[in-house]
């Protein structure tokens, strides 16, 4: 048992799990199975059991708060909303949904193919805009999901993970406790296929649909902690990679291949890039999004070797200016090559841009006008990459305080504290645009790592009020079913409280929703 009650996750062999039996965990093989001539199964991967783990335990929770609410358990197979039209109907908790004739779903989890066709064709409705038609020059999910779905052979295993994101954002989106807890019960099952799939090496482009997809249903539904959603981008990460096909026909898989999930990997994962992944980022490409990734990268890996530093003596600090210098010289011409020249995008008047969040025109100045949502969202990772840039060059000198007062030296980017200041004010009067009506929760996806950066950057400025103007939004994006983004927001709280003695938990968030 685990330190909170909860059993843990067996990492017996399969065998051994089948029959409960004691296994030494040897390797390669079980010296049971070996002992009884049997064929080891072998182990589960560490994402496999993360991924096992987290679903069931939060599948037992949403089912024991649903319990102590209604006063009864929901049984398997019975379905208490249905969606019709993009409108959420409630019906008799008791009433099960038609099975299909042939299902590759299990009894307790199994839905006709109308009734999952109707409940994706909501999650479309609801997760991508209906305002404007996005392009997916940055997020090429706006393609591949649909895409997905739309293939006439799927499989049992990508069956389910389709079902499993329509029902776990719906549940999200609607606080449908039910609903979501069937989901992750469906991505349960579709997880133990993928893990089956695996170990009989069932090489198909089917494994890296899934993938995606599971990588779509994190976005929805986090684990407990960053730490174990991190081990699922890793574990996705690698399989795509050790699954990856040496030539791609496939529309799909060439969306997939291309630039578009590094983009995710690195938006997501920040400075906790491992060495792999690292690797697999650095491959040869070109045009501007492979620019933008090894920029990303390369300012994860200079993160990373500033605060590994344990003496800084000339030559240290020497090479980490330098490769500062070379990379914040490469982002600013690449921000200028691609704006054309110095000039910001048009700006909305008062009162003439109707937007669920919180106006910036006071905090931040007026927000800014775009042609398309692509635009904005280019807007946002640049800004937030330039800000990140000279946030780094404060960490550098922070670091390098002792060595700058002993060595009697000026640190050279003394304006980087105003800079940075300047390119997250930018960022930030970019995402009303996003938060208009229509643009549904699609739009919202590259606000969060440009909350989080202005969110540390308030803290340390201890600027109360656009710290809770970001908690505001934060919230906002929880309503749009990003999970992440409510525990991110309880981190940037906590370390508000930590750093300034002031607990905003008391605060009545204002904004509009």
């Amino acid at each position: 048992m685990s330190s909170s009650g909860q059993q843990r996750a067996s990492k017996n062999c399969g065998n051994c799990r089948a029959v409960k039996r004691r296994c030494d965990q040897k390797r390669p093989h079980c010296s049971q199975c070996i002992r009884l001539g049997l064929d080891c199964v072998g182990y589960r991967d560490k994402w496999e059991l993360v991924f096992r783990d987290q679903t069931r335990r939060t599948a037992e929770r949403v089912a024991e708060k649903s319990t102590k609410r209604s006063g009864h358990v929901i049984q398997p197979g019975s379905f208490p909303i249905f969606y019709r039209n993009g409108i959420v109907q409630s019906s008799n908790d008791s009433q099960r949904l038609p099975m299909p004739q042939q299902s590759s779903f299990p009894q307790d989890i199994a839905l006709s193919a109308m009734n999952r066709n109707q409940l994706f064709a909501n999650y479309l409705n609801e997760y991508f805009p209906s305002k404007v038609k996005p392009h997916a020059l940055l997020d090429s999910m706006y393609i591949v999901i649909p895409s997905i779905y739309a293939l006439p052979q799927k499989g049992p295993m990508l069956e389910k993970a389709c079902c499993a994101l329509s029902c776990v954002f719906l549940g999200k989106i609607n606080h449908d406790q039910a609903l979501l807890k069937f989901g992750l019960r469906v991505y349960n099952h579709a997880i133990h296929e993928m893990s089956r799939a695996i170990g009989n090496k069932d090489m198909s482009d089917n494994i890296v649909y899934t993938c995606s997809l599971f990588g779509q249903i994190e976005t929805h539904h986090c684990p407990d902690s960053l730490e174990q959603w991190y081990t699922h981008v890793d574990g996705l990460s690698t399989i795509m990679q050790y699954h990856r096909p040496q030539k791609i026909d496939s529309p799909i898989m060439a969306s997939i291949y291309g630039p578009h999930q590094k983009l995710r990997v690195v938006f997501a994962k920040g400075a906790d890039l491992t060495d792999p992944l690292i690797a697999w980022l650095k491959e040869p490409g070109e045009g501007f999004l492979h620019e933008m990734i090894q920029l990303c990268t390369d300012l994860s890996i200079l993160y990373n070797s500033i605060h590994s530093v344990k003496t800084m003596d000339d030559a240290t600090y020497q090479s980490l200016l330098d490769e500062w210098s070379a990379i914040a010289n490469r982002q600013e011409k690449f921000y200028q090559d691609l704006n054309g020249g110095p000039e910001d995008p048009p700006t909305y008047s008062s009162g003439e841009l109707q937007s669920k969040i919180p106006t910036t025109d006071t905090l931040f100045g007026p927000p800014y006008k775009f042609n398309s949502l692509n635009d904005a969202n280019l807007y946002i990772s640049i800004w937030v990459s330039m800000c990140y840039i000279h946030c780094l060059a404060c960490e550098f000198q922070n670091v390098a305080k002792d060595y700058l007062t002993t060595s009697k030296k000026e640190f050279p980017a003394n304006s980087s504290p105003l800079l940075a200041g300047l390119y997250i004010f930018k960022t930030l009067r970019c995402l009303p645009y996003l938060a208009q009506q229509g643009m549904n929760s699609w739009a919202m996806n590259f606000a969060i790592p440009a909350l989080s950066q202005a969110s540390r950057m308030f803290i340390h400025g201890a600027d109360r009020e656009r710290f809770m103007w970001t908690q505001d939004v934060s919230e906002y994006c929880v309503k749009l079913g990003f999970h992440r983004a409510d525990q991110l927001r309880e981190i940037w709280r906590n370390l508000w409280v930590t750093a300034n003695g002031d607990d905003t938990s008391k605060v009545v968030l204002t904004g509009v929703f």
